[in-house]
């Protein structure tokens, strides 16, 4: 089995359809989609669990982490929630939401996610380089499991993704260009959060995630940093002083969501 984990919106539906258009492989998700054909052996399972909560994972199954910058993935989260979760939501308030992951929302946080599957990863790719190259990433996979003959002819871009009809990311629709594709697939863009963060979330952001940015050789203004992930170390004990801020923003975030969720009850937003 192909476990493919991620935090939300890192190149997971891409690297399906990859598999699916150069292998022919289909996939589904864990926990198991509700449209899969329980009939089937599925060889790649993605999932956004930790990997703590990836049960039936094996000691021989093949691991790729897909790693994204924190503040494009959580972006670009806050879109699709506004798009096809809360229309009403704000952009702001799911980026806040994104950033702090009160309660252990997001799948525990952008942090907690990635730290989670390092050590058990066999492979660990970026998403800015697998969309610049994905017949690099594909030689990568190749070397490490026995995967069906393959067509890189059927290649696509992020761009033809999301203008086309893909297997995966289409929801259920066939048509070209369908509306969903254009919406699930947003940008694919490096540094989309320059657009949308304030100074204040960059801050938040960075009081959160920043010492895991650095550690997957992720800027504070953007650029991307070589790392041999082999030798990185992923332990993290914060100060009491960081634990306090986390809390006290969890706590103001977990209030503005309920404010809002007030506000779109009684229609005033």
């Amino acid at each position: 089995m192909i476990w493919l984990a991620s935090f939300p919106r890192s190149g997971n539906t891409f690297c399906r359809n990859l598999f699916y258009d150069v292998y022919g492989l289909e996939s589904t998700s864990f926990p198991i989609e509700r449209n899969s054909d329980k009939s089937k052996k599925y060889r790649i399972l993605k999932t956004h669990v930790p990997y703590e909560n990836a049960v039936g994972l094996k000691d021989d199954d093949l691991v790729i982490c897909l790693v994204r910058d924190g503040r494009d993935a959580i972006t670009s989260n806050a879109k699709y929630r506004k798009n096809f979760i809360e229309p009403r939501s704000k952009l702001k308030s799911n980026i806040d939401h994104g950033i702090v992951s009160p309660r252990g929302a997001h799948f525990g946080g952008w942090s907690k996610n990635v730290n989670s599957w390092i050590e058990r990863a066999d492979l660990i790719i970026r998403f800015e380089e697998l969309i610049k190259d994905p017949l690099h990433f594909l030689k990568k996979i190749e070397a490490k499991a026995d995967l069906p003959e393959a067509d890189y002819s059927k290649i696509k871009t992020f761009s033809q993704l999301k203008y086309g009809a893909p297997r995966y990311g289409s929801g259920g629709q066939k048509t070209k260009g369908s509306t969903h594709s254009k919406k699930f697939f947003n940008k694919g863009k490096v540094g989309q959060w320059k657009e949308v963060f304030s100074g204040k979330q960059h801050k938040l952001f960075w009081l959160f995630h920043g010492e895991q940015m650095k550690m997957m050789g992720y800027g504070k203004d953007g650029d991307i940093l070589p790392v041999d992930f082999t030798k990185t170390s992923f332990d993290h004990n914060p100060s009491d002083r960081l634990k306090w801020l986390k809390k006290y923003h969890e706590a103001r975030v977990l209030l503005n969501s309920a404010f809002q969720k007030t506000l779109r009850v009684l229609k005033l937003t």
